[in-house]
């Protein structure tokens, strides 16, 4: 998952990008923690591990609103353990 600073034209035309609420974050020592909800996505929550400089870049902070996208060439899709069975 990559964060942007910024809902620009570029973020626009970015494949799997969506608006997230940034609901939780937490200081990890070296890095921050950041809980993530996506409206857009039917809720889904998702965790980003961010380091210290590309926090302060980004200027997250609860509540905004961030832009994220999910590169297709590093998603993964896997069978639950029930279609395994």
């Amino acid at each position: 998952m990559q964060l942007h600073a910024n809902w620009g034209p570029a973020g626009t035309q970015v494949t799997n990008t969506a608006l997230a609420h940034v609901r939780k974050i937490e200081l990890l020592g070296g890095f921050y923690r950041v809980a993530l909800s996506v409206p857009g996505w039917g809720g889904l929550q998702l965790v980003a591990d961010v380091g210290r400089g590309e926090f302060e870049h980004l200027n997250l902070s609860l509540d905004r609103m961030v832009p994220l996208s999910l590169p297709p060439a590093r998603l993964r899709a896997f069978a639950s353990a029930e279609e395994g069975a």
